[in-house]
């Protein structure tokens, strides 16, 4: 199945978006908070009342910001980038500049949505793509859903908290929280999470009013180590990885954890 999807994201959880939905609609609730909110795919295809997206990433944050709040002007800039393939490839020369200053907040959405468009995370750094054929064109499929995009984006509350923040301001009996926190021990993120830092988050979820729908990836042994058992395991085809015709669908598992009965 298409999801709408504006940037690609270490660890985005695209294939877990039918069992979000699901949880969220049998948990009652009427506020979806994408507490780790990363690329927004899970909250570009969720339909709730009122959608919090949050992520402690300045630069994702003014991003979103910018869609919500001057969608036109974005998109003016987008196009301007991508009018045919060269003048995509000539930014790069402007977005590996060092020491960049005095960038406007919608020059800084164009950079990072450049940055994510060429590479999942680091700012294109990690996992760089620029030399794949498919970025150019994946680039102008993500501009032609643009107005999909914004107009879901503009009823959207927008947050850059830490996570601990977002559950004391937003915690309520009508309130459903997704958690997909960032793989621990690793450098993709501007803000590394800690094997501590799931030890608060555990504590939080065990004393919510709300309900919750926590995420890793089954062989994510600090999560076990954490958080124990899971409620249940989901395993479905690894979207990163290629069909081999003759052979095995490749699988991902996942492990879930939910205070919904």
């Amino acid at each position: 199945m298409e999801y709408i999807k504006l940037i690609k994201y270490p660890g985005s959880k695209r294939s877990l978006i039918p069992v979000i939905r699901r949880n969220f609609i049998e948990s009652g609730a009427t506020v979806f908070i994408d507490v780790f909110g990363g690329s927004g795919i899970v909250s570009l295809n969720i339909d709730a009342p009122k959608i919090v997206y949050n992520d402690i990433n300045r630069d994702l944050y003014n991003l979103f910001k910018i869609i919500k709040s001057y969608p036109d002007l974005l998109l003016e800039v987008m196009n301007r980038w991508t009018v045919d393939k060269n003048k995509f490839t000539q930014y790069e020369d402007i977005f590996d500049e060092k020491g960049i200053v005095n960038l406007t907040d919608l020059d800084r959405a164009f950079r990072t949505f450049y940055g994510f468009s060429i590479g999942f995370g680091g700012m294109g750094s990690t996992y760089r793509t620029k030399d794949e054929k498919s970025t150019y064109t994946q680039t102008l499929k993500v501009i032609s859903n643009y107005k999909t995009i914004s107009s879901r984006v503009s009823k959207w509350v927008i947050e850059n908290l830490d996570f601990r923040d977002v559950f004391t301001k937003y915690d309520s009996i009508n309130a459903f929280f997704y958690c997909d926190p960032p793989y621990s021990g690793k450098d993709w993120y501007e803000h590394p999470f800690e094997p501590g830092n799931l030890v608060e988050l555990k504590s939080i979820l065990l004393n919510l009013k709300g309900k919750y729908l926590l995420s890793f990836n089954e062989t994510d042994q600090i999560a076990k180590d954490t958080f124990g058992t899971p409620k249940f395991i989901i395993e479905l085809e690894n979207q990163n990885r290629k069909r081999v015709p003759n052979e095995p669908v490749p699988l991902r598992r996942f492990s879930i954890y939910t205070n919904i009965p």
